[in-house]
């Protein structure tokens, strides 16, 4: 459960990123 989390949590940084740099 924890690794997955930190899958989503990282995943959800990455899209994060990805609209900062389209923007």
């Amino acid at each position: 459960s924890l690794r997955s989390h930190n899958m989503f949590l990282h995943r959800d940084k990455f899209s994060t990123f990805i609209l900062s740099v389209s923007l």
